[in-house]
């Protein structure tokens, strides 16, 4: 029973059936506040509320989902998707405050609040987010391209890839950049 009702929710976002944003604000509000809550300095916090967050991931998904821009297989990858999408504005909203006049941590009071290199140390459900996102991406790509991903990601050279793989520098790089444009797309960079 479980299974026939995720297929018919998740058909009801691919068909954006009227209502399916009511449901897919109730599902997963909670589980996107926990994360951008978890994600963003306390420090932050007080100017940036982790729901405005979350409302903007639903405003961009719910937009490009519209637009027929994601496609889904199962029901987990909209959780997939819209925790990319958060993690991606979490990190953006941190930049944005922490250039020059906006920065925060100018501000009076305890600076360890605000991020560090330290504090991007991947966290486990970081981590597990970004592997779900990883192996999203390499289901949409040719799997000469998954191979060459993965011997990016395992620490070659343009070139020893290219070299084993047999194909040009070149074919490497566009591999690569293909990569990071679906990974762009999934993470909801605008």
């Amino acid at each position: 029973m479980q299974i026939a009702n995720e297929s018919i929710w998740l058909e009801s976002i691919v068909q954006l059936h009227d209502g399916y944003e009511v449901d897919a604000v109730a599902r997963f509000t909670d589980r996107l506040l926990r994360l951008a809550s978890s994600r963003l300095p306390n420090r932050l916090q007080q100017r940036v509320d982790p729901e405005d967050i979350v409302q903007s991931v639903f405003r961009s998904f719910f937009d490009r989902n519209s637009r027929g821009r994601f496609q889904f297989e199962q029901s987990p990858d909209v959780w997939r998707l819209l925790a990319a999408m958060t993690y991606r504005k979490v990190k953006k909203t941190i930049r944005h405050h922490g250039q020059q006049l906006r920065d925060v941590r100018r501000e009076a009071s305890t600076p360890s609040d605000f991020p560090t290199a330290q504090d991007d140390a991947p966290t486990a459900s970081s981590w597990v987010v970004m592997m779900e996102l990883l192996e999203g991406i390499l289901e949409q790509i040719p799997e000469t391209h998954q191979r060459i991903v993965r011997l990016r990601l395992d620490g070659h050279s343009i070139d020893e890839i290219a070299a084993t793989v047999g194909v040009t520098s070149r074919t490497v790089d566009r591999a690569l950049s293909l990569v990071r444009k679906v990974a762009s797309e999934m993470m909801g960079d605008e």
